[in-house]
């Protein structure tokens, strides 16, 4: 049983160890976005952004964005991702040019 990084394997014999190899994917299944209030952050997304809800459990709400998924989790350690002021790290959500307004060109 070589091969595995985790101690929570040692001495299981019901499972094989394979080496990595590449797989094609076909896209994302999911992302996840660290959150500290599930019910804020969940009516955030269903009510400014136009995403819908789907299930949650304790912790994490699963929402839909058209034909995709995306999870709020509460992790208790989340840090905000930028500095203030700063917006590299973030995500985006495509929505309808009529949503931007008239001034914006498509």
């Amino acid at each position: 049983m070589s091969g595995f990084k985790s101690d929570a394997f040692k001495g299981v014999d019901t499972i094989n160890y394979e080496p990595p190899r590449r797989v094609a994917t076909t896209g994302i299944l999911h992302f996840t976005i660290g959150v500290t209030d599930l019910e804020v952050s969940r009516r955030f997304y269903e009510d400014v952004v136009g995403c819908t809800y789907w299930r949650q459990n304790d912790t994490t709400v699963f929402m839909n964005a058209g034909d995709d998924y995306f999870v709020l989790s509460r992790t208790g350690y989340h840090q905000p991702p930028n500095k203030p002021g700063d917006s590299l790290i973030h995500h985006a959500f495509m929505v309808e040019s009529a949503d931007f307004g008239s001034d914006v060109s498509s």
